[in-house]
């Protein structure tokens, strides 16, 4: 019994977990982002370095948390919708529920640490045959009370590398999560501004609406004054009910885009209410310096690179299945004929029978499994790789949108500058008799046109903006200040 025991304890001081520890893969990481007019210095060394699972954790955890990112634009009305959606959206509720059976693998996996433990009390009751040569129609009962203790000693790390690859699994889950927030509330963010827009281009068709209806009774008086023929009048009442067709159609915009938020909110349309100002065309000014390990804390690279933890586990699992596997198998209880000598000392039963298990030959299946499992170790590499080059083309593809429409509302506002001071000079001279009411409402319809284009411009800033915090994984880690601006 003694050298069982001291076996028993060799085996436990020298149990290893067989299989590759996990490595970070090698990722070629640019210095400077390349968007012209944009140069952010990147701290982010992405070098190969060897991380067991605690370093993985910690160096996760220790990026900025994403949080509520849209605090960043300094919207309440954008805010309070945001959080709603976080918390109505189903998108993100059933990326929440695969977090939790996530968890609960991890706890099924921990679970073949320790022994198992089965009872099965049983009471019998029994006839020999008469036939018998010993004990010939004897009658007898049997009361047993056995208690069964299996347990496989984790000697090469199956156990281990199985919670190992449960865990990582874990981590991607929780970053899938994330990531569902992030696209969820990124989109609502769009449907809101969006909706912004609208409200700005009803204000602008609004104000010319009222500005053709004066036009149009200016013009209807002129004609009663002879001053003036019945083309101009028609003209004017066109160009009127053209603004008013287009008025109609803006609204209509804007209730499916309420619609299209209730939604996202997890609300049916009919109960869904939202009150929002008209789109302003300075979006937030961004932070000068977007450090590249925020980068590296966008929820799909923080999962891409789990599951690649969870497949290089995944090899030690298949590897140890190479090697004998030790069990122990125990059974202690109580047995006796008479019911009332069941619970007595001399009642007790019990017996050891430790046994190992060696695959001799399996027509090589294990190896398959294991060709399997580095396969897929393989291809996750590959698919984490390919989604931080996406990401770095995201950022500054987004980097370009931002700067790109700064310049085009820039010019857009000089040219409606220019055409609005073109009207009021079309306007007098038509009053004056200099020009044709067609030139009038020309300078109009231009005036109309390039106010809407900036307002749309106005829109994609916002966008390009949303896109650009979705692109940095919904995270911000420099300071705003007052004098901070893009270089353009």
């Amino acid at each position: 019994m003694k050298q069982f025991t001291l076996s028993l304890a060799l085996v436990f001081f020298t149990a290893c977990s067989v299989g590759p520890n996990y490595v970070r893969p090698t990722i070629p990481m640019q210095d400077d982002w390349s968007t012209s007019g944009i140069s952010w210095k990147s701290t982010t060394d992405l070098d190969t370095a060897e991380l067991d699972s605690t370093e993985q954790v910690s160096t996760e955890r220790d990026l900025p948390e994403h949080g509520s990112w849209w605090d960043y634009f300094e919207d309440p009305v954008l805010s309070s919708l945001l959080a709603n959606v976080r918390m109505g959206s189903y998108d993100i509720r059933i990326a929440y529920r695969r977090v939790t059976q996530a968890y609960a693998v991890i706890g099924r996996e921990r679970s073949f640490f320790l022994p198992g433990i089965v009872s099965n009390p049983n009471f019998r009751r029994f006839q020999f045959s008469k036939t018998e040569q010993q004990f010939p129609g004897g009658l007898f009962s049997d009361y047993e009370i056995p208690f069964n203790f299996t347990y496989e000693l984790d000697v090469w790390g199956k156990i281990r590398r199985s919670v190992e690859s449960s865990q990582a699994l874990a981590e991607s889950s929780e970053a899938d999560l994330e990531f569902a927030s992030l696209r969820v509330t990124a989109e609502a963010a769009n449907r809101y501004f969006t909706l912004q827009a609208l409200e700005r281009e009803i204000a602008i068709l609004n104000s010319t609406r009222a500005t053709r209806d004066e036009n149009r009774r200016l013009v209807q008086a002129r004609v009663n004054a002879g001053t003036a023929d019945r083309l101009d009048l028609s003209r004017a009442l066109s160009e009127l009910r053209v603004v008013e067709a287009d008025l109609e159609r803006i609204q209509g915009l804007k209730q499916t885009t309420l619609y299209a938020l209730a939604v996202l909110e997890g609300q049916t349309p009919e109960k869904f209410s939202l009150s929002v100002s008209p789109l302003s065309c300075t979006p937030p000014e961004l932070p000068k310096i977007l450090p590249s390990d925020l980068l590296r804390s966008r929820p799909d690279i923080v999962s891409a690179e789990a599951l690649a933890k969870s497949a290089s586990a995944q090899i030690g699992v298949a590897q140890s299945v190479f090697f004998p596997s030790f069990n122990l198998n125990a059974f202690a209880g109580v047995s006796s004929g008479y019911s009332d000598r069941l619970l007595k000392a001399a009642s007790r039963i019990w017996s050891l029978s430790p046994s190992f298990t060696l695959p001799l030959f399996q027509g090589g299946r294990n190896i398959s499994n294991l060709e399997v499992a580095e396969q897929v170790y393989l291809e996750s590499i590959e698919r984490y790789r390919s989604t931080v080059l996406q990401a770095l083309g995201e950022v500054e593809s987004a980097l370009v949108n931002v700067r790109q429409q700064g310049l085009e509302a820039e010019k857009l506002s000089e040219a409606v500058a220019a055409a609005s001071e073109t009207t009021k000079l079309s306007k007098e001279r038509y009053l004056e008799g200099l020009v044709s009411y067609f030139d009038v409402v020309d300078a109009e319809r231009q005036q109309l046109e390039l106010e809407r284009s900036l307002n749309a411009t106005c829109g994609q800033r916002y966008l390009a903006s949303v896109e650009l915090v979705r692109a940095l994984g919904g995270g911000l880690l420099a300071e705003k200040s007052t004098d901070s601006e893009v270089d353009a």
